[in-house]
């Protein structure tokens, strides 16, 4: 079970980054999770709470061709904290608030 889990993060999953997506040729927006996302590298920029949980974020992938951006693939990603009506939004503190916090 280790060996299938160290392939699958080696191979495909998350990486926290930047990617330059400006020369693609189309974006494709798909769901965190979704079975587009597998057997793709995604590379993320998360957003984090003041102890470090991650509270948002988006994550790409990109499809090269040749020397050329084919497509990139892009998601949001999910808090790690979980919040419900009437406070939706997680804020820098890890508490549920009743408004975004400004990411």
């Amino acid at each position: 079970m280790a060996a299938i889990f160290f392939i699958h993060e080696l191979i495909w999953g998350e990486q926290e980054g930047i990617v330059k997506t400006g020369d693609c040729r189309s974006t494709v927006t798909v769901a965190e999770g979704a079975p587009a996302t597998w057997f793709k590298k995604f590379t993320c920029d998360y957003v984090r709470s003041r102890a470090g949980k991650i509270i948002g974020g988006n994550c790409i992938a990109v499809d090269i061709e040749g020397a050329a951006c084919k497509a990139v693939y892009v998601y949001k990603k999910r808090s790690t904290v979980a919040c419900a009506e009437p406070t939706p939004y997680v804020g820098f503190d890890e508490q549920c608030h009743s408004d975004p916090q400004g990411f």
